[in-house]
């Protein structure tokens, strides 16, 4: 989870939170979080879901927690709309080598060259 700076679930300040998702599968968002050791009030919002100012108003001050995806959409908004204890989860999207080849095959024949790059942690 980040809040600007790199932190790792250990550093995470709460366990409840208000857990907001505009993703088309909600559920699985908050499932993670659960299996994370977090859990709370959720908020399933439509997918591609444009946020305003009231998407993160709450009652208490309650970490707001919400998707990588979702965060991109609200940094239009001004530091007194959101939350001093808004946070993101981030997601790495790894892929089978056999739907990473079908991905490379549906590029290549659009014109598009796939070059397959592996990432390895020091």
């Amino acid at each position: 989870m980040r809040a600007g700076a790199t932190g790792q679930v250990a550093d995470f300040p709460a366990t409840r939170v208000h857990a907001v998702a505009g993703i088309g599968n909600p559920e699985r968002f908050f499932s993670t979080l659960r299996k994370l050791g977090i859990d709370g009030d959720r908020t399933a919002l439509d997918d591609h879901h444009r946020f305003s100012p009231g998407d993160l108003a709450f009652d208490d001050d309650a970490p707001v927690v919400m998707t990588e995806k979702d965060a991109t959409k609200v940094v239009w908004m001004t530091q007194d709309d959101v939350p001093a204890q808004c946070w993101y989860l981030e997601i790495d999207v790894a892929l089978s080598e056999r739907a990473e080849a079908a991905l490379a095959e549906c590029l290549v024949t659009r014109g598009i060259v796939a070059e397959r790059a592996r990432m390895t942690e020091a």
